[in-house]
């Protein structure tokens, strides 16, 4: 570093490299001086536009000559030419800056939420098909009592057609072998009141029905529409989506 007091300045040499550099620290308020690595204890007072970059005073007359296409200034004509337009980049960085910040907040917003959406929509999902089976269950419990009913009506009736008939088949059977018995032993008294009694039996107008159409076809006709049931299928299996609305 270079300290400039008043006395020190007296008693440095009268050339130009001494006086620019006083004039340098005078100027800038600065007692740390940059200087040119190139030339020894020159600072660097100027600065070279085409090439971007601080020079010294050697500089300009042996390496960044104006003939030579080079544009050279002091740094205080580059500070004042050249802060306003960084002035400009910053505000416009700052801004694109607080965009990004704005969109990477809401993004980070965005992916905590994900976890919670997926839970939201899987209850809504759990949630219908939970109705559906609902449904279906309640469905399946009515069809198993229509059909429990059914099918005790016609037990019923095959039970009450078989009772008749066993009991008629007893009837016959009895009748019969007190006739037989009343023949074989030719027993006139008995074959007569026993015929008579036999006739009686057969004249009794009682009917017993064989299994009725109804019945042997009950399995048949209780089945289910294989085309409604293709249908449901069809649409259970195209039933629902998830759809994500755009904000």
């Amino acid at each position: 570093g270079l300290i400039a007091s008043e006395a020190e300045i007296l008693r440095l040499p009268n050339d130009h490299t001494v006086r620019e550099l006083v004039a340098f620290v005078r100027c800038t308020g600065k007692p740390d001086v940059a200087y040119c690595k190139k030339h020894q204890m020159q600072p660097l007072n100027f600065f070279c536009e085409p090439c971007i970059t601080p020079v010294c005073r050697d500089c300009t007359v042996i390496d960044h000559k104006e003939k030579n296409g080079h544009i050279v200034m002091n740094v205080e004509e580059a500070l004042h030419k050249y802060v306003p337009v960084l002035d400009e980049t910053l505000t416009e960085m700052e801004s694109e800056e607080k965009t990004l910040h704005d969109k990477r907040m809401a993004l980070e917003k965005a992916s905590d939420n994900l976890e919670q959406i997926q839970k939201e929509l899987g209850v809504q999902i759990r949630q219908t098909f939970d109705r559906i089976r609902d449904a279906i269950d309640e469905r399946e419990r009515e069809l198993y009592t229509a059909a429990e009913h059914e099918i005790d009506k016609k037990r019923q009736e095959i039970s009450d057609q078989l009772e008749l008939a066993l009991n008629r088949e007893e009837t016959f059977k009895s009748e019969r072998m007190k006739l037989n018995t009343a023949k074989e032993t030719k027993n006139i008294a008995a074959m007569f009141s026993n015929h008579q009694s036999a006739r009686e039996a057969l004249m009794e107008k009682v009917t017993v029905h064989g299994p009725s159409r109804a019945i042997r076809d009950f399995a048949v006709s209780f089945q289910f529409n294989s085309r409604q049931e293709n249908n449901i299928r069809h649409y259970i299996s195209n039933f629902g989506d998830v759809t994500f609305k755009n904000a």
